[in-house]
């Protein structure tokens, strides 16, 4: 593995070959067989808790590792490393708080003197699949919620950014997780992802990664059920009676941040016609002032992108713009490694830069004369994961978020902006199941019921 900025070889793993694979699945699913009754729910929740504790102490380490094989600015490795301490802490407690049900059978004719209650139990072995763009966060965000519902992980981490997941792995067992529960894997290409999905000791995928990857998952799994979180296109609709410049800085991060790198960040700023010059003006400003370096330097707000391929092909598609009627109106180049961030107007709607993930420092300004216009040209796009709407009236936001095709919308608050407390997710070609505690709980067990009938009872 390389580092994105400057090159250097980093360190580097071993590939597991087709037995390599079997064991890993076998050894899962013995230590799945063995955690049903000796690793408890008390026990998951106090480990739970002991790791966030231990990530905090590490924070310094982690923040390191993320911003070197990641090429994540620094603050934004930290913020990632903090973010994950919470989220292991709200999903412990989460934990201690998810209950079952108890169902009424006397509510249906003759089920007079039967008892019965559901309770969620585990699934068996998950396998965690997650990209390079956050690699702890979006790896614990499947490792966590696995584990807590007792089942055993198999995660396959970016080949561009492993060590991240495997330091988190080798920390759950320093801290007392049983034997074989979790598992790491890693390996280029899909071809390992489809041989474990496919697997019948593998009883489910959570996978945050391409619509393609996802379709090739789905067409291999059956009936295992599975949480896709894929691709996107976020629009931020911004309407005139915003205050320009406050919004400008707010979306030139949210468009900029990790390089564009991420499936929430702000591709398509969907901008009224009376205030788009004005408004394009501000944005220009603040991206210009932004930051370009060393990801380990605190100073830096925008770092390179996760491989020169990765680079090439932005801008690539930049460089088309002009030849399908738009302009670059800043940006557009390279230095030092890092794509510059790039503004471009002038785009038709249905422009690959607009319907297509660009996953890179890449934003397109796009004018809209009325709210029925705003919301076709947002929600033309084959993704819906989250989108934004800016305007000081509350009562317009809301029903412009209701008219959305997303499974997220904010309400003066960017598409970047995500909390781990709701239920994150979406529509169309962006995937379906839900991340985010307690939500994710549900995908990663299953409901079963027992009935009692009454001694004495036929």
């Amino acid at each position: 593995m390389h580092a994105p900025y400057g090159g250097e070889a980093l360190w580097s793993f071993g590939v597991p070959d087709a037995a390599q694979l079997e064991e890993i699945v076998n050894a899962a699913s013995a230590a799945y067989q063995r955690a049903r009754t000796q690793f408890t729910r008390v026990q998951r929740i106090d480990l739970l808790h002991r790791v966030a504790d231990e990530l905090a102490r590490r924070r310094e380490t982690f923040t390191r590792v993320i911003a070197l094989e990641a090429g994540k600015p620094w603050n934004a490795s930290d913020f990632e490393v903090r973010r994950v301490v919470d989220y292991i802490h709200m999903a412990a407690e989460a934990l201690r708080m998810e209950t079952g049900q108890v169902v009424p059978m006397d509510a249906v004719p003759g089920g007079q003197g039967r008892r019965g209650f559901a309770t969620r139990v585990p699934l068996g072995t998950v396998l965690a699949v997650s990209p390079f763009n956050a690699p702890l966060n979006l790896s614990v965000q499947k490792i966590v919620p696995a584990l807590a519902m007792g089942n055993a992980v198999i995660a396959k981490p970016s080949p561009y950014t492993p060590l991240t997941t495997w330091l988190f792995i080798d920390m759950l067992y320093e801290l007392g997780l049983p034997e074989g529960l979790a598992h790491f894997v890693i390996a280029p290409g899909h071809d390992v992802v489809l041989q474990l999905a496919a697997h019948p000791k593998v009883h489910a995928v959570t996978l945050t990664g391409s619509t393609a990857a996802g379709r090739a998952i789905q067409g291999i799994v059956g009936v295992k059920p599975c949480v896709f979180e894929l691709g996107s296109s976020a629009p931020n609709i911004v309407f005139e009676d915003v205050d320009i410049d406050r919004v400008a800085a707010t979306l030139a991060k949210a468009s900029f941040s990790a390089a564009g790198q991420a499936c929430i960040a702000a591709q398509r700023l969907v901008v009224a016609q009376s205030i788009s010059a004005s408004f394009l003006q501000a944005l220009e400003a603040h991206t210009s002032r932004l930051t370009l370096g060393n990801p380990l330097s605190p100073d830096t707000e925008v770092g390179p992108m996760i491989s020169p391929q990765a680079s090439q092909r932005v801008l690539e598609r930049v460089r088309e713009v002009p030849s399908r009627g738009g302009t670059v109106v800043c940006g557009g180049g390279i230095v030092d490694g890092i794509v510059q961030p790039t503004i471009v107007t002038g785009l038709p709607v249905d422009d690959p830069i607009h319907t297509e993930e660009i996953f890179g420092p890449v934003v397109s300004v796009i004018p809209f004369r009325s709210e029925d216009e705003a919301v076709a040209i947002a929600n033309a796009t084959p993704y819906g994961l989250q989108a934004a709407v800016f305007t000081k009236d509350v009562d317009r936001g809301v029903r412009i978020a209701g008219a959305l095709d997303f499974g997220s919308v904010w309400v003066n608050e960017s598409s970047r902006y995500r909390q781990d407390n709701y239920p994150f997710g979406g529509m169309k070609d962006s995937g379906y199941g839900r991340e985010g505690i307690p939500y994710v709980f549900d995908h990663m067990s299953q409901w079963k019921f027992i009935g009692i009938n009454a001694p004495g009872k036929p």
